[in-house]
């Protein structure tokens, strides 16, 4: 008797002695374990096919994948003129002016 089945039988005794086994679901349990070992030694052991990876093909570091998806060419910032300047912030400020005195008006 290998040392997994003896402690297996010693576990199925103590469930037994803690009344969480009766006897006869205790002698089945034997029974399959015993039988499942005796499978599993008749079973030829072959191991685990493995895929075969190609020569050819070479796995490329994460980092060279992240960086190729993650690369987007950034478009150049468009710089304003002053005289476009100019007119953005007078825009703001009339806008800002038009909104003070209807606001002002309401009240």
């Amino acid at each position: 008797m290998t040392d997994r089945t003896r402690l297996f039988f010693d576990e199925i005794e103590g469930m037994l002695q803690g009344g969480y086994l009766t006897k006869a679901e205790a002698s089945r349990l034997r029974t399959v374990y015993t039988r499942y070992i005796a499978h599993i030694n008749e079973a030829p052991k072959v191991p685990p096919a493995q895929p075969k990876k190609l020569l050819s093909e070479k796995p490329k570091p994460l980092d060279a994948r992240k960086s190729k998806a993650a690369h987007v060419p950034k478009q150049p910032k468009k710089r304003l003129t002053r005289e476009h300047l100019r007119e953005k912030n007078l825009t703001l400020v009339l806008i800002l002016v038009f909104h003070f005195f209807f606001s002002a008006d309401s009240f």
